[in-house]
């Protein structure tokens, strides 16, 4: 395997930790889930926490950003798909909503590390 190929691999990992993460949390059935202080819309802001963090792992493999963000995205609507199949969770618009928000943002982070020459991508 060229070296190139492992690094691209090596920096992937990470991403698809986190996406499994994700899936580990969508896993939880509702009765389950941690109940925090009752804040408005803490639900969406984990969301965009989340999937900014996926998508900030994702450019670091040298996707260009608009797949970056298509990526992030498809996954989110795969992950509330995959909540409906979880015992008390349904899925949720909103959420894919602020998973795009959280995707933008992530990627967003990233060009903008990589245009100070803070991040090294694999491209």
């Amino acid at each position: 395997m060229p070296v190139g190929s492992w690094r691209k691999i090596k920096l992937g990992l990470p991403a698809l930790g986190w996406a499994a993460l994700i899936l580990l949390l969508s896993s939880i059935p509702g009765k389950e889930l941690p109940h925090g202080p009752e804040l408005p819309h803490l639900d969406k802001l984990v969301h965009v926490g989340l999937y900014a963090v996926l998508a900030f792992l994702l450019g670091r493999t040298g996707l260009r950003s608009a797949w970056v963000i298509l990526l992030s995205i498809a996954f989110g609507c795969l992950d509330e798909f995959y909540q409906s199949l979880t015992p008390g969770r349904s899925p949720d618009g909103m959420d894919i909503l602020a998973d795009a928000c959280g995707a933008l943002l992530g990627a967003g982070f990233h060009v903008w590390l990589k245009g100070r020459g803070k991040e090294e991508s694999a491209s």
